[in-house]
């Protein structure tokens, strides 16, 4: 997702519906302008706090794997998460 997260009414439900489409493994990655950084010249608004996605991921069976801060301009973040392996079904 680039710069769409900050946009969705329900992204609980949304990252929901993403987990349910994932294959075991699979990952996800969203960019965003990032609010930690008073020049990028976007209203605060449509940027996020990488505490702020964090804490959003983390009530998903989500694993936050990397933050990438070097994009081009260095005004948007990348953050991956990737998906929890689901459990394998009793014998």
């Amino acid at each position: 997702m680039v710069d769409v997260y900050h946009e969705l009414a329900q992204p609980y439900e949304m990252l929901q519906a993403v987990c349910r489409a994932l294959k075991p493994g699979g990952r996800l990655a969203i960019v965003e302008y990032r609010a930690e950084d008073p020049a990028v010249p976007i209203k605060p608004l449509h940027k996020m706090t990488e505490a702020q996605l964090r804490r959003e991921i983390a009530l998903h069976p989500l694993e936050w794997v990397e933050t990438i801060r070097s994009l081009p301009g260095n005004t948007s973040s990348s953050s991956a998460s990737q998906h929890r392996p689901r459990p394998s079904p009793p014998p």
